[in-house]
């Protein structure tokens, strides 16, 4: 049962929250504090303090971060809406991530999520663009085009990609519901919609049980249940909403 408890808000923190939307969240493994994506940047939950907070360090402007990762080497990168891939260092100051060796003008893409394979390799998808795949050995980049059908061009506006526990690869498109690929290159992406109550599919995730859950413009919070979409009981309260 979900409860909305009272936090230590500092007055700076409590002004972004009081004025923007919030579009993600992520705790660091060695810390655990918790970092808080909003439409103008990154409030962070101080573990140690109990309390939200502004970052201690400086940033090179205030843009939407859309989603927040944490590399198995311990890189905390940003995805953002159209002004690409930014790291957060040590010291909590956000910096430019380059990457090498490719011919993707990353400058204002659209980054809706990032993951990490076991291998290291970042999957990155890009609103309006498909999928990049960065490379461990090189950080090169790979475009892979979405398609449900035999076209191979990219069809969907791809908001967010994962992959499983036996290797699958499950993507969540606006306006396209969602899709798996059981090859990396997602050359056989095909559609898993039965049951989702809304096409416009905005985060996909899947819990250390292996069950797939995904959040939808109107559609609320769903899992996947024996090939089928349901909504739990305990999510009814976010049913039909925005999410």
């Amino acid at each position: 049962q979900m409860k909305r408890r009272s936090l230590n808000i500092t007055p700076e923190a409590q002004a972004v929250l009081d004025k923007y939307n919030v579009t993600d969240f992520l705790e660091l493994r060695k810390s655990h504090n918790i970092l808080i994506a909003t439409s103008v940047g990154l409030l962070i939950y101080d573990h140690a303090a109990k309390q939200i907070r502004t970052l201690r360090g400086t940033a090179a402007s205030q843009f939407m971060v859309s989603c927040v990762v944490e590399r198995r080497n311990g890189k905390v990168l940003l995805g953002t809406d159209s002004h690409g891939i930014w790291e957060m260092d040590e010291k909590e100051n956000i910096v430019p991530y380059p990457i090498a060796d490719h011919n993707i003008d990353m400058t204002y893409a659209k980054v809706r999520s990032i993951d990490e394979d076991d291998e290291g390799n970042m999957i990155i998808s890009l609103y309006q663009k498909g999928v990049l795949v960065v490379s461990n050995s090189r950080d090169n980049f790979a475009y892979m085009p979405v398609s449900p059908t035999s076209a191979q061009v990219n069809v969907a506006c791809i908001t967010a990609i994962t992959a499983d526990h036996e290797g699958n690869f499950w993507m969540c498109a606006d306006g396209c519901g969602v899709l798996k690929s059981t090859n990396a290159d997602l050359s056989d992406a095909k559609l898993v919609n039965d049951g989702l109550a809304s096409p416009l599919v905005q985060d996909i995730k899947v819990d250390k049980n292996g069950m797939v859950w995904v959040c939808s413009f109107g559609g609320g919070v769903q899992c996947l249940q024996n090939g089928r979409f349901i909504t739990p009981d305990w999510m009814q309260p976010l049913a039909n909403i925005l999410v």
